[in-house]
């Protein structure tokens, strides 16, 4: 029960701290002064896979998409690769809110409410819908994978209880449904050792318990670091200065409602004077935004 609780815990604590990051820098956009991070577009994985024809067919991104999103959503691939939908159930924000509205819901009711059964097969249909390909690599390319070994299994249900998405975990052999989250909850519930674990084909090169969610967390961190460190991550938002300075020349793209014409005019050497002609402008109304 300690073993269970324990990492039950890590798993909680780290989805609440990628939440809070989230949110962070989300309220840092909006309201930072010294650091001004760029908007959420930009840490999005989701933005990277909508610009991804884009980028494939005409070499650039998206208007607001940072490369940091298709970094990211380049990172979710290959975890999807080896632990199928483990970003969803160890670091995805989203996912992080659905569970805590979960519990909420379990501490309010006395247990968790059962969707009916067509509505919820319609519904989890739409979320293929508009993302087909990425459920097709989650689908497909899973290396390792929840697998019960029903030699040593009790038959106590607690691995199918334990399932956010209610998968019968405890009636089956190997989790080969997409809707697995490979969030190990019902691999941490499990009373009986080696009786569910994670590994490849054949049950080779079987995974410890919370290995695939320190396997996930440092893939994510390896990826976010290497392209920091060679500049391709954004981490912060370059205002039309900030960016003329770095490259010479003025982006047009990043004039935005909250930009003013001051900040135009010191980008691109145009007059003061020339502003206020042209548009008609007083001499308070130069500093403010647009």
């Amino acid at each position: 029960m300690k073993r269970i609780k324990k990492n039950n815990l890590i798993r909680l604590l780290l989805l609440l701290a990628v939440l809070a990051g989230s949110t962070l820098l989300g309220l840092l956009h909006q309201y930072g002064i010294v650091v001004k991070p760029p908007g959420v577009d930009a840490f999005c994985p989701f933005g990277g896979l909508e610009s991804l024809y884009a980028l494939l067919t005409k070499g650039v991104l998206l208007r607001r998409i940072a490369w940091s999103s298709v970094i990211l959503f380049t990172a979710v691939l290959l975890t999807a690769v080896f632990f199928r939908r483990s970003f969803c159930g160890h670091l995805c924000p989203l996912g992080t809110l659905q569970e805590l509205f979960g519990m909420l819901g379990n501490k309010l009711f006395g247990k968790r409410l059962p969707v009916p059964g067509k509505i919820d097969n319609y519904g989890r249909l739409l979320k293929y819908a508009v993302l087909v390909g990425f459920i097709f690599f989650t689908w497909r390319l899973g290396w390792f994978r929840v697998r019960r070994n029903s030699d040593s299994c009790i038959d106590c249900g607690a691995c199918a209880t334990a399932c956010p998405v209610d998968i019968p975990v405890d009636q089956i052999t190997e989790a080969r449904t997409s809707e697995c989250l490979n969030c190990s909850l019902c691999v941490y519930a499990c009373p009986v050792e080696d009786t569910l674990v994670y590994s490849g084909p054949g049950k080779r090169g079987r995974l410890g318990q919370s290995a695939v969610l320190w396997l996930t967390l440092c893939l994510f961190a390896a990826v976010i670091a290497v392209t920091t460190v060679t500049r391709q991550f954004t981490w912060a938002q370059y205002t039309i200065v900030s960016e003329a300075r770095r490259k010479g020349k003025v982006n047009t793209g990043l004039i935005k409602g909250s930009t003013t014409f001051k900040e135009i005019s010191i980008a691109s050497g145009i007059p003061k004077e020339a502003f206020m002609d042209v548009f008609g402008i007083r001499e308070d109304e130069f500093s403010m935004r647009i």
